[in-house]
Order: C-alpha cells, then sequence, then structure tokens
C-alpha cells in the first residue's frame, strides 16, 4: 500500500476519509484485508471520440472490519455491533468504495464466503469524461459509498 505500510495496519476510515459516510469505521478492528486485480473492463480511449480502448485490471484493496460495541460488561465475551466487508479502488481519480455492512455476527459467519464473493465480483467501468469537462481543472477525489 506503498507509503502507508501493510494493508493490515491502514485503517480505510482515516486514511480514505470514508469518516463522515461511514462514521462508526472509526472505532472497527480489521480482521482481515488483502488486495487484488478486479475483473477486466474496457476503458474509453482518452483522446478522439468515442470507441473502446485497451483492457486494464484495476486494483481493489478489500477488509473485513468489526465494530466493537461501545458498552460491554466484563468478561461477557461480547459480539461486534457491526461487520464490514470493505472494498475500494480509484478509477479516474474517483474513490469508488463498496459496503457491505452486517449488524449480525452469526449471519456473518454463516454468510462469509458468499460476502466474499460479492465484493470479488464489483466491477467499476471506466468511462471517458465529458466533452466539456476536458479542460476543467482537477478537483479532489470524490467519494462514492454504497452501501444496501
Amino acid at each position: 500500500m506503498g507509503d502507508w505500510g501493510a494493508q493490515a495496519n491502514v485503517l480505510p476510515a482515516t486514511a480514505f476519509g470514508l469518516q463522515e459516510p461511514l462514521p462508526e469505521l472509526l472505532r472497527s478492528d480489521i480482521t482481515r484485508a488483502g488486495a487484488r486485480r478486479g475483473a477486466t473492463v474496457l476503458t474509453g480511449r482518452e483522446e478522439g471520440g468515442a470507441g473502446e480502448g485497451e483492457a486494464a485490471e484495476p486494483l481493489f484493496y478489500d477488509w473485513e472490519l468489526a465494530v466493537p460495541p461501545l458498552t460491554c460488561a466484563y468478561n461477557t465475551g461480547c459480539n461486534s455491533e457491526a461487520l464490514y466487508f470493505l472494498s475500494l479502488t480509484v478509477q479516474r481519480g474517483l474513490l469508488c468504495v463498496l459496503s457491505l455492512r452486517l449488524s449480525d455476527e452469526t449471519a456473518y459467519r454463516a454468510a462469509a464466503s458468499q460476502l466474499r464473493a460479492v465484493r470479488a465480483s464489483l466491477a467499476v467501468q471506466e468511462r471517458p469524461p465529458p466533452a466539456e469537462a476536458r479542460g476543467a481543472p482537477a478537483a479532489h477525489p470524490a467519494v462514492i459509498a454504497a452501501a444496501p
């Protein structure tokens, strides 16, 4: 993960500005982290109108996060308040985020492999910017958060 060090030590809420759309991630614990190459998508040509350019396989960073309860009686073995399957990638300056939230740890254990498969199926279709935006100054990356 570049200058941040090991991905397992990078909390996505603070590293990628997700604390506003997903504030409970600030107190989450990383239970699993990894990177993968996404499905091949067709990209638009940079110059010269419509058409399809070369194929690209974007890099996705995935996390599984557990949000502990705000309070827990001593030695009671409290379950997590919420569990997140999170995936993110950057495409054309946009931070694209998929967030799958579960509020039941039993459901998490039963459906974890299916949720990982859903997360792995995420693909971002690149489209060239509109003609009127080509000369526009660069903006700060936007955060697109999707949660069912």
